[in-house]
């Protein structure tokens, strides 16, 4: 497991990945996806170069049905890991060109209605 999903990891990080590290069981579900791909929303691609897991082939596919931003860094399957700085800049990156707004609910004196805050994500 760590050859190929650690590969890039220098101790003691490579150590401390090991220890917390926990197999998934295999699987399928039998579901339509035409519904979830006629979808639109807003999405980014980081390809980690050095990563076999998925293959570029597929995530260049999923880009391309998502119409995503496609983003490459020079990292294995973990790239939070250990290029934390790298993943953060690119998370924001995303996440400053989209205007993503949620409301905060602050529930008002009888408990049943409820005042909303709006948050912008990212920079004003």
């Amino acid at each position: 497991m760590a050859s190929w999903l650690f590969s890039d990891f220098e101790p003691p990080l490579l150590d401390w990945a090991i220890e917390r590290a926990t197999m998934h069981p295999k699987g399928a579900s039998f579901v339509d996806l035409d519904k979830f791909w006629a979808q639109s929303w807003p999405a980014t691609v980081i390809c980690c170069a050095l990563s076999v897991n998925p293959p570029e082939a597929h995530q260049r596919r999923t880009a391309e049905k998502l119409g995503a931003d496609w983003h490459e860094m020079e990292a294995g399957h973990y790239p939070m890991l250990n290029h934390p700085e790298e993943m953060a800049r690119l998370l924001m990156l995303a996440a400053e060109k989209r205007v993503c707004w949620w409301g905060a609910p602050n529930a008002i004196s009888n408990g049943r209605r409820y005042r909303w805050n709006f948050y912008r994500f990212g920079r004003p």
